[in-house]
């Protein structure tokens, strides 16, 4: 059977441009969407989304528009065997978002792991070599998660790729910046109120993480990928990656723009307030790993050098 991975983080730490990279590959069968999260909608119930309902949208959505499609007469130059190739195409579409519906509405835990592993193996083909998904959120994730995705998956390769706090911090404040607020918000206000929130600290508070996965995790089944390191050519990063998950290498365009974060105001009173918040990380992972990348040591000099 082809490897199972998953992608368990962090958030913005680069995981939609690996997601796109893997998915590409044709060794590689990814979970459409990227971010299932059945994972978490199973074992943390706390957090604020809604997979399942994220999965009834997307499949009322992708079955409009098949019908759309099959129903739409022939564009010009369209043939009737391309119409036919690309109406089967959605139509497969279609039948995963329903499995994975399934997957949200089974009885218990062990029958959502069953079906959770059914959504993947049934539409793996011979020429996939490892399957998986990709969702940031499930760092967060119990222990009992972690087991149950061993439980589904005894060989199961977890990627968790980690980014400077300070910048993960910056990035996640301007996303919310972004969205669904009026012009009149006060993005670095929100920043500083957001330093007391607990479940956005512990998005960047890796070694609570790493430190529960090296208890139930063989270590050769967790990759840590520093984001940094992903985009710098002379690391070669995403080779380690497929080399990791058994598929062949594959060159990559590291400058291809894929989700890029927006920038927002981000004064050094406030760089610094997050770097404190952060103080256990950076020493944590400093130890753990001994050579950080240059973007920790700017932003963590005074705590790491002190």
């Amino acid at each position: 059977m082809a490897q199972f991975f998953l992608g368990i983080g962090a958030q913005k730490a680069g995981t939609t441009w690996l997601a796109t990279q893997l998915f590409e590959h044709p060794e590689i069968l990814g979970s459409h969407p990227k971010e299932l999260h059945v994972l978490d909608s199973l074992y943390s119930p706390d957090v604020p989304i809604d997979g399942r309902a994220r999965a009834v949208e997307r499949r009322d959505g992708a079955r409009r528009h098949l019908t759309a499609w099959q129903t739409a007469p022939l564009e010009p130059g369209e043939t009737d065997e391309r119409r036919s190739f690309m109406s089967a195409f959605k139509q497969q579409r279609v039948e995963r978002l329903e499995r994975l519906v399934e997957v949200f509405d089974a009885p218990d835990e062990a029958e959502a792991l069953i079906r959770y592993r059914d959504f993947f193996t049934s539409a793996a083909r011979p020429e996939h070599r490892a399957f998986g998904e990709i969702t940031p959120s499930y760092a967060l994730l119990p222990k009992r998660g972690f087991e149950g995705v061993l439980d589904a998956f005894p060989d199961a390769r977890l990627i968790f790729l980690l980014r400077d706090p300070v910048d993960r911090f910056r990035s996640a404040m301007a996303h919310r910046a972004k969205y669904g607020v009026d012009a009149a918000f006060d993005a670095v206000g929100d920043a500083r109120t957001r330093l007391g929130n607990r479940n956005d600290l512990l998005r960047g508070r890796y070694e609570s993480t790493l430190d529960m996965l090296d208890a139930i995790v063989p270590a050769s089944q967790l990759l840590v990928v520093f984001y940094e390191n992903l985009f710098d050519p002379g690391k070669d990063e995403f080779r380690r990656v497929t080399g990791y998950l058994g598929v062949s290498p594959r060159d990559v365009d590291l400058d291809r723009p894929i989700n890029v974060g927006d920038r927002m105001e981000f004064p050094d009173d406030l760089r610094r307030d997050v770097a404190r918040a952060h103080a256990s990380t950076y020493r944590a992972i400093e130890e753990r790993f001994g050579e950080l990348p240059d973007a920790w040591r700017r932003n963590a000099s005074e705590l790491l050098d002190g």
